[in-house]
């Protein structure tokens, strides 16, 4: 694919299977914004949001501000392979650097200009917390980082299937082996759609969702133990901090029965070999 030379330098990777009714709330937003890409990673979604993103907005894919990734042949959502789906396409196009939000999630006026005064090869961003301390559930997914980051960390590990952790996990990994600092975006500059948790694991194979929550919990619990010799309690405290403002919704050993899969031995995780299926 040939690399464009007049791509913006920030670009947003939008993941989405059955969520065309959020895509349509919310990307006209992020459209609005200068400097800006968008790349709708539509994961063999049954709603064809691809077809209808390019045929709503011709004009921005046109301009090449747009574009869509088809990942197929996907019975189940995978949130961390649709994520690196996109931001190796958003690196094909020439994007510096990569938001990761979800189709629920929106921006408000101003965003872009925000984030691109501060973005540097040494941090990355992620959504701020409310009053109170707490990330918005909403949001927990915002993460927005250099392409040659991405590049250079293998992007997020496809070893977390179903709901929960996959994000944490980078983030963590970002900090603790890549040595990067982060900043917050401030959540006036973001909206999340509310919904409820049935729609979160409406397309993942166990529908259950503190059940794989506390099953991606243990596989980084295992995977950090493994690759860096300590516990999630042992971290330093910035790294604490990543995983404080997030409201867990599962703790304790994994279900009885259940399968967690083996840490990496390899030094990236698998996203490196690429999304499950076929890309067009």
């Amino acid at each position: 694919m040939a690399q464009a030379t007049n791509a913006p330098p920030l670009w947003v990777a939008v993941p989405c299977k059955g969520r065309l009714s959020f895509l349509q709330r919310t990307a006209p937003a992020w459209f609005e914004e200068a400097n800006l890409g968008y790349c709708l990673v539509d994961f063999d979604c049954p709603d064809r949001c691809g077809d209808w993103l390019e045929q709503t907005f011709a004009a921005e894919v046109a301009a090449g501000r747009v574009v869509v990734e088809r990942v197929v042949e996907q019975r189940y959502f995978h949130k961390a392979a649709a994520h690196n789906a996109g931001a190796r396409r958003i690196a094909a196009a020439g994007g510096e650097y990569v938001a990761f939000v979800d189709a629920d999630v929106s921006c408000r006026p101003g965003f872009a200009a925000w984030l691109l005064a501060r973005l540097s090869p040494d941090r990355f961003w992620i959504a701020g917390t409310d009053a109170a301390g707490w990330e918005h559930p909403g949001l927990v997914g915002v993460l927005a980082l250099p392409v040659s980051v991405f590049r250079q960390s293998g992007g997020f590990d496809e070893q977390f299937r179903d709901w929960g952790a996959e994000d944490l996990e980078y983030r963590l990994r970002l900090r603790l082996e890549h040595g990067l600092e982060y900043g917050e975006i401030p959540i006036e500059l973001l909206d999340g759609l509310p919904h409820g948790d049935e729609l979160r694991v409406e397309h993942y194979e166990v529908k259950d969702l503190e059940r794989s929550h506390l099953r991606n919990q243990v596989y980084l619990s295992r995977k950090l133990q493994k690759r860096l010799g300590k516990s999630l309690a042992a971290l330093d405290d910035r790294a604490q901090r990543l995983i404080r403002r997030v409201r867990h919704r599962a703790r304790g050993p994994a279900p009885p029965g259940e399968s967690v899969p083996a840490p990496n031995d390899d030094s990236r995780p698998s996203a490196t070999n690429g999304a499950t299926g076929h890309t067009r």
